[in-house]
């Protein structure tokens, strides 16, 4: 009303020009004004008299303090609060732009990339403030405003304010919605009063749901209504209103939204790398089998036998795999073609981690035990685990995987009875060609059992005789352990999710299994894998990530000297030590003993294209692809192997047959870099503005010529290669290629010599990396950085020095 407003004003006279009302809300109204201090626009939210009322000046200020002290660059921060006539008040930035509730007024439902971005915005946003103890309990779009392509969340710390000061937790008789009724969590909409963080995990489901959708989780005519649905009702699943959203991005948004705290992501921290894995690969040419979150198993009761359909998320993956590859039918079995077999994932009725790693432990054990079978083509399982035969028909995953036949099957637990149901298929037909039940109790001794007799069955099944030493190879068990089996399925588990947390995870859960059985070999390999690259997620200090990597795989090599995979982190820590006799030594070895391992072809073919032998190293990583066709990672090597190869077109080209694969998983980077290749400046610049990419700006705008926008960015890029204690070891090699660009010899030379002694991984990738973008190789320092690394270059290529002895 006109006099309120008037008296508003002469309350704040003296610090803030009120200028007009911009919003209001179920507990506030929010005012355009200027800051008369720091002549600034910001935005004043009053609290509703009838509230301000209840609260109190001293209760009100009290409780939003905490939050007073966030600081984080996706929370909008509170600069001023207070009490003036009455009136309490609050004070932040006054955004340009719209808020998410804009945006979806206008759009609708949002591209999926755009929806997981700003997801991951407003999750990181929470991970910093469930850090410091406050819960926001009031996510909704009309609290995330958007600026350029970032997300930044308001008002954190007041619906908490107003809670605890006026003991009210739902829907007051005076019409104030303590958290907003489409998005509250079903112990928000109950009035539990033990509220915890995990109400906010409610509403980023609630939210993302609405994104990927255009429509809230529920509705109903009443707010009433509307709680009671979130109490009592599941949500329709996500694709029911897009198809095309792809499965693991469904199952987490779901996860969200289950009913019991105790059944979601337990905290931000866990959900945000899920994140981050949808949205950006690793980065570069990682050394890494890196791929998007694996879906967690939704509880469901599955037919062993599916009808044929597919639906639209499968049929245009289909579709674009088969450009991607451009291949033709198979050799028909039984015409000199290898049999090629895939293991599905099993199915559980049973959720949480320990089920996970369960049934995609199954799957991967019984592809080991096939790959020790003469006349078997086995692809790697992690393709097979993107893959969900309750949207595709059987025909359509063999399709996809080009693979003759499929090994699928489900298991369930009753206390320590352990029941397993596995078949093997004929895609074509969908005939089950052999079907076993087996029943036992849940001891490393029994499930191993089981697995080895699946393997000797499907062989049998297919005509296929095994040898006394095959039948002796698939007969051994690894751990008669069932704790060390357990820990070891669990690592794997959080290996496969290549993140920050999950390499860490995997590190505790490898070191758990060997704890519980020091002979068991494979936790030994999966701990050498996790620290071999944990510098690229985790910012461990390479030297002593790599010292920890190369002890664990000589342990397993120690137990079983016939491991493949325990070469193929011994051949990525010389690689990174330089050492280039002993790398090429290392995955010879690990390819002759493990020949269906994507990750060793996938490495070696790295290597190779660092050494600069481009054609060798394309065909390894071709080769790593025909084994995994769905790895992310491996694609976007071959991006960067073909850019490597000054092959931009075809780079360029490759990229977007990747996006078929996975709209969400970006790597812009790299097309970026390969319009860079074709001069397309232009173009790589929009890519650099769409990623907010400040060190791709900065070289398009010096071969632009447009050095006054250059040096501001390069201004603003100085900070130290290595950051704080609390973060981990960085690398600088970015910032090297920055400073060269901008001719800061000195600078340059101080980055790369720092990368040299702390065997900076990124080194390895100098000779395609760095050196096409701004011609290192002219300057004779670059050469002395190279021999310090014992090697020179001889027709192209790096080679050995001379004989170095290990570190």
């Amino acid at each position: 009303m006109p006099d309120q407003l008037d008296r508003l004003k002469n309350a704040l006279a003296d610090r803030y020009a009120l200028e007009r009302e911009i919003g209001s809300g179920g507990m506030a109204t929010v005012y355009l004004a200027e800051d008369l201090k720091h002549h600034r626009q910001v935005a004043i939210k009053v609290l509703r008299p009838d509230l301000a009322a209840t609260l109190g000046p001293e209760r009100f200020l009290r409780e939003i303090e905490v939050a007073a002290q966030l600081q984080h660059p996706h929370i909008l921060p509170l600069h001023d609060s207070g009490e003036a006539d009455g009136f309490l008040y609050y004070v932040m930035p006054y955004v340009e732009g719209q808020s998410l509730r804009d945006k979806l007024a206008k759009e609708g439902e949002l591209p999926i990339g755009d929806a997981v971005r700003i997801l991951r915005d407003v999750v990181d946003a929470l991970t910093e403030a469930h850090a410091h103890g406050v819960v926001h309990r009031d996510i909704k779009p009309e609290n995330i405003l958007l600026r350029g392509r970032h997300a930044l969340v308001t008002d954190f710390g007041v619906a908490k304010a107003v809670s605890e000061a006026t003991g009210r937790e739902q829907l007051t008789t005076a019409g104030v919605a303590l958290g907003t009724p489409a998005y509250m969590a079903p112990e928000q909409a109950s009035a539990d009063p033990h509220l915890d963080h995990r109400v906010d995990i409610y509403a980023v489901g609630a939210v993302a749901y609405e994104l990927l959708t255009g429509r809230p989780v529920f509705m109903g005519t009443t707010p009433q209504m509307v709680l009671a649905a979130h109490v009592t009702e599941a949500p329709q699943p996500v694709t029911k209103h897009r198809d095309t959203v792809p499965p693991a991005l469904e199952q987490l948004v779901l996860r969200c939204l289950e009913k019991k705290p105790a059944d979601r992501w337990q905290t931000a921290e866990e959900l945000l790398p899920q994140l981050e894995s949808l949205t950006t690969p690793s980065g570069g040419m990682t050394p890494t089998g890196t791929m998007p979150v694996q879906a967690i198993h939704v509880p469901r009761r599955k037919q062993l036998i599916r009808a044929a359909g597919i639906v639209g998320l499968a049929v245009l993956v289909v579709v674009g795999w088969r450009l991607l590859l451009g291949r033709g039918e198979r050799t028909a079995v039984g015409t000199g073609g290898t049999i090629v077999v895939a293991v599905l994932t099993f199915d559980s009725r049973t959720t949480g981690e320990d089920a996970e790693s369960f049934s995609e432990g199954m799957a991967d054990d019984i592809t080991t035990q096939l790959s020790k079978i003469g006349g078997f083509g086995v692809k790697a399982p992690a393709s097979a685990r993107r893959l969900s035969a309750d949207t595709m028909s059987y025909s359509d995953i063999a399709a996809l995987l080009d693979v003759d036949y499929l090994v699928h099957g489900s298991w369930d637990r009753a206390g320590t009875d352990l029941r397993i149901t596995a078949q093997l298929i004929a895609p074509a037909t969908e005939e089950q060609m052999w079907v076993e039940e087996y029943n036992g109790t849940w001891t490393a001794a029994d499930i191993f059992d089981i697995r080895s007799d699946v393997a000797r069955q499907v062989a049998a099944a297919l005509d296929l005789k095994l040898t006394p030493e095959e039948q002796e190879q698939i007969a051994s068990r690894p751990t008669r352990n069932t704790d060390a089996y357990e820990a070891y399925q669990l690592g794997r588990l959080f290996w496969n999710k290549r993140s920050d947390e999950g390499i860490r995870r995997a590190i505790e859960y490898f070191t758990t299994a060997i704890a519980a059985d020091s002979g068991f070999a494979f936790a030994y390999v999966g701990l050498a894998d996790a620290h071999v690259v944990s510098p690229w997620y985790t910012f461990a200090e390479p030297t002593e990530a790599h010292r920890q990597a190369e002890s664990a795989a000589l342990q397993a090599l120690a137990i079983d000297s016939s491991l493949g995979e325990a070469y193929a982190p011994l051949a990525l820590i010389q690689q990174n030590d330089w050492d280039l006799d002993g790398a090429e030594t290392a995955f010879e070895r690990a390819l002759a003993l493990s020949p269906n391992y994507a990750t060793a072809h996938q490495w070696y073919g790295t290597y190779l294209v660092w050494l600069g032998r481009i054609d060798e190293g394309l065909a390894e990583i071709r080769q790593a692809l025909d084994l995994d066709p769905l790895s992310l990672i491996i694609n976007l090597n071959l991006v960067e192997a073909l850019r490597a190869a000054n092959r931009f077109d075809d780079a360029v080209e490759q990229y977007h047959k990747l996006r078929v694969l996975s709209p969400t998983f970006l790597g812009e980077w790299d097309l970026a870099w390969a319009h860079i290749g074709n001069g397309n400046l232009e173009e790589a610049l929009a890519v650099f503005d769409r990623t907010n990419d400040d060190l791709g700006r900065l070289h398009v705008y010096a071969r632009l010529g447009e050095w006054d926008a250059a040096r501001r960015l390069y201004a603003d890029m100085q900070e130290p290669a290595r950051a704080s204690s609390t973060q981990g070891w960085r690398s600088g090699l970015s910032l090297a290629t920055a400073a060269w660009v901008m001719g800061d010899t000195n600078r340059t030379y101080e980055l790369l010599e720092r990368a040299v002694e702390e065997r900076d991984p990124g080194l390895v990738d100098v000779s395609f990396r760095i050196q096409p973008r701004v011609g290192l190789w002219n300057h004779p320092r670059f050469w002395e950085l190279v021999n310090s690394m014992g090697l020179d270059l001889a027709g192209g290529r790096f080679v050995q020095l001379e004989a170095k002895s290990r570190r």
